[in-house]
C-alpha cells in the first residue's frame, strides 16, 4: 500500500474522530447536567465515557485538542502534549497556543478557530505549519469541528492532525527530480541543436565570410562597399562565434568529469582575460578568494566558462568605449552562514540540506531597468551591441550552476550596479548524499 493510501485512510480517519469526540464531548456535558436522583448512574456513565475516550485517544497516531470559547486548551492528548513539549497532557490544560513551542504559528491557528467557532462550520484536512520545541518546521494536515454544549450551544473547538511532513518532502524531491530531468532534457537539445548549427551553419558561414572578405580586399576606393563588406564579416564572426560557445559548452557537459576543486584555482583560470580588458578601460577588477574554502566537486572548465561570463558581462555592462574613474568590479567567495545552504536544514521539504560555497561579482555600472532584469535569463537575451555578443548568456550560465546542485541570482537596479550571486555545493555534503561516491560522470 503506498504512502498516497495510507494518508487517505488517516485522512478519513481523523474526520471520523472528530465527530466521534465532538459528540463525546457534548454527551459528556449533558451527563453533568443531569437532575440529582440520577447523578450516580450518570457519574458510572461518565467514567465510563471518559475511559473510552481515553483509550481512542491514546491509541490514535493523530494529535487531537480541544478549546474553549477563549481559546484556552481544556484537553488533549498525549501526542499532542508530546509535540508541544510536555510530557503530560495535563499540564497543557489551561494553556493557549501562545504558551507553545509553535508561538510563531499561534494568530494563524487562533484565527482558524474563530472561524470554525463563529460560522459553526467544520475546517478540514487544512495544510499549515508548525514549530517544533527543537525549533524545526512540520507540516500538518489539521481538521476543526465546533464544539458544543449540551444545549447545542458552541462552547469551544475540537481539533486534531496528523504529520505529513514526509509527504511534503517526498512530493519536494519528486518537484526536484523533475526540474532536474526537464533541465538535462533541455541541455541535451541545447546539444543537439548546437551540433547541428556547427556542422550545418559553420560551412556556409566560412563561405560568406570569404567572400566578403575578398569584395573587402577588391573595394579599392569606394568605402561604403568596403563597409558593408566589412558589417558582413563582423555578423558572419558573431553567429559563428556563437555556434562555437554552444558547442563548447555541449562539449564540456558531455565529456568532462567531475572533480574535486578549489573554487580561487578554478576563478584564477580565467581571470587573466577579464582582468586585462577591465585594465584597458580603467576598470579596477580585484579578485578575494580564500584558498582555504572547502572545495567543491565540479566540471572545472563549465564553472570556468560561467564565471568568466559573469566577469565579461560586468566588464561590458559600461560599453566598450567607455572609460573613467571610480569603476570597479569585485569577486568574493565565502562560505555562507544560512539555515543549511541553497535548502533550508529548517525547512523539512527540502530534500537536500546543504552546506555551499557562494561566489559573488558585484559591480558598480548603470545596472538595469527592472524590464532587463526580468529578461536576463532568457535564451540568447542581451543588452550588449550585437556584434560584441558572443560568449556564453546567463540562461547557459544558470544551466550550467544548477546542473551542478547550485543556483545563480541577479540582484540590480538602474544606476545602482549589478550583483550576481552563484552558489555551489560543498564537495562533502554532495558526496555524502551520493553515499560517499563521487559523482564522476554523468550521462
Amino acid at each position: 500500500m503506498d504512502s498516497t493510501v495510507h494518508i487517505l485512510i488517516a485522512e478519513a480517519m481523523v474526520v471520523c474522530l472528530l465527530v466521534l469526540l465532538a459528540h463525546s464531548l457534548r454527551h459528556r456535558a449533558g451527563l453533568a447536567e443531569r437532575e440529582s436522583h440520577t447523578r450516580r448512574l450518570a457519574e458510572h456513565e461518565l467514567r465510563e465515557t471518559h475511559q473510552v475516550l481515553e483509550g481512542i485517544l491514546g491509541a490514535i497516531p493523530a494529535r487531537v485538542f480541544w478549546k474553549d470559547r477563549n481559546l484556552v486548551l481544556l484537553g488533549c492528548n498525549r501526542t499532542f502534549a508530546h509535540d508541544a513539549g510536555f510530557s503530560d497532557p495535563k499540564e497543557v490544560i489551561g494553556k493557549d497556543d501562545f504558551q507553545m513551542a509553535w508561538r510563531d504559528q499561534a494568530e494563524l491557528y487562533r484565527s482558524d478557530d474563530r472561524a470554525v467557532m463563529e460560522s459553526g462550520r467544520a475546517r478540514l484536512l487544512i495544510e499549515e505549519p508548525q514549530t517544533t520545541p527543537a525549533g524545526d518546521t512540520l507540516w500538518l494536515l489539521t481538521s476543526k469541528v465546533p464544539l458544543r454544549d449540551a444545549g447545542g450551544e458552541i462552547c469551544g473547538v475540537v481539533g486534531t492532525y496528523i504529520d505529513i511532513t514526509e509527504r511534503k518532502r517526498a512530493e519536494a524531491e519528486q518537484h526536484a527530480m523533475e526540474t532536474q530531468l526537464h533541465a538535462k532534457q533541455k541541455l541535451a537539445l541545447i546539444g543537439t541543436m548546437a551540433r547541428g548549427m556547427a556542422h550545418e551553419i559553420n560551412n556556409p558561414i566560412m563561405g560568406a565570410m570569404n567572400y566578403a572578405q575578398l569584395i573587402q580586399d577588391m573595394a579599392g576606393d569606394n568605402t561604403t562597399l568596403a563597409e558593408f563588406a566589412g558589417e558582413i564579416m563582423a555578423e558572419t564572426r558573431r553567429v559563428s562565434l556563437m555556434t562555437h560557445s554552444l558547442l563548447r559548452f555541449t562539449e564540456n557537459r558531455e565529456t568532462e568529469s567531475r572533480t574535486s576543486g578549489r573554487l580561487a584555482q578554478v576563478v584564477d583560470a580565467v581571470l587573466a582575460p577579464s582582468a586585462e580588458v577591465a585594465g584597458q578601460r580603467g576598470i579596477d577588477l580585484s579578485c578575494t578568494i580564500s584558498s582555504h574554502l572547502p572545495p567543491i566537486v565540479c566540471r572545472p572548465r563549465q564553472i570556468g566558462e560561467a564565471v568568466s561570463a559573469l566577469l565579461m558581462n560586468a566588464v561590458e555592462a559600461w560599453g566598450e568605449g567607455v572609460h573613467g574613474d571610480g569603476r570597479k568590479i569585485s569577486v568574493s567567495a565565502e562560505e555562507p552562514i544560512t539555515d543549511g545552504g541553497i535548502q533550508s536544514a529548517k525547512d523539512a521539504t527540502s530534500p537536500v540540506p546543504e552546506r555551499i560555497l557562494r561566489l559573488t561579482v558585484d559591480d558598480n555600472g548603470p545596472g538595469m531597468s527592472e524590464e532587463t532584469l526580468n529578461r536576463a535569463f532568457d535564451p540568447f537575451f542581451s543588452t550588449k551591441d550585437r556584434t560584441r555578443h558572443s560568449g556564453l548568456g546567463l540562461w547557459i550560465c544558470r544551466s550550467i550552476v544548477e546542473q551542478h546542485g547550485g543556483e545563480i541570482v541577479l540582484s540590480s537596479a538602474a544606476g545602482n550596479g549589478t550583483c550576481v550571486r552563484m552558489d555551489l555545493p560543498i564537495e562533502s555534503v554532495r558526496n555524502a548524499h551520493n553515499g560517499g561516491r563521487k559523482v564522476e560522470k554523468e550521462a
